[in-house]
C-alpha cells in the first residue's frame, strides 16, 4: 500500500516538479525564473520566443529547426545562450498576442460568431 506524503509545488508555475521539503521549495522560488521579484526574462512582457528553421521544409533530410529568444525592448541583448535576471528593462505587464498572418495569436482557433 502506498504511503501518503505532503509535497510542495512552485507558486510561479514554472513546471518544476514538486518537492517534499518546504524549505527547498522556498529556496527554488527565490531563484525561480518566473518569480517577478527576480526581474527575469521568463516573466517579462518583452520576451519573444518562437521556433525558426532554415527553410528546407521541401528537403526534410536538410531541415534544421531551432528555438529563438529575443528581447523586444533592446535588440542588443543576446538571449541565444542564456536568459537574464535583474534587468532594468523588465516589465511585468502581460504579454501582448503576436500577429499570425492577418489575425492575432489569441484569435487563432476561434470561430467567427456569425
Amino acid at each position: 500500500m502506498p504511503i501518503e506524503r505532503k509535497a510542495w509545488a512552485c507558486q510561479y508555475k514554472c513546471g518544476r516538479n514538486v518537492l517534499t521539503s518546504r524549505k527547498r521549495m522556498e529556496t527554488h522560488e527565490a531563484r525561480c525564473w518566473r518569480n517577478p521579484a527576480r526581474r527575469a526574462c521568463a516573466s517579462c512582457k518583452h520576451l519573444l520566443e518562437y521556433d525558426d528553421s532554415n527553410g528546407m521544409e521541401h528537403e526534410p533530410q536538410y531541415l534544421q529547426t531551432w528555438h529563438v529568444r529575443e528581447c523586444k525592448a533592446d535588440d542588443g541583448i543576446d538571449l541565444s545562450e542564456k536568459l537574464r535576471h535583474d534587468c532594468t528593462l523588465w516589465s511585468n505587464a502581460p504579454r501582448q498576442p503576436e500577429p499570425v498572418g492577418d489575425r492575432l495569436d489569441a484569435d487563432v482557433g476561434q470561430e467567427d460568431e456569425r
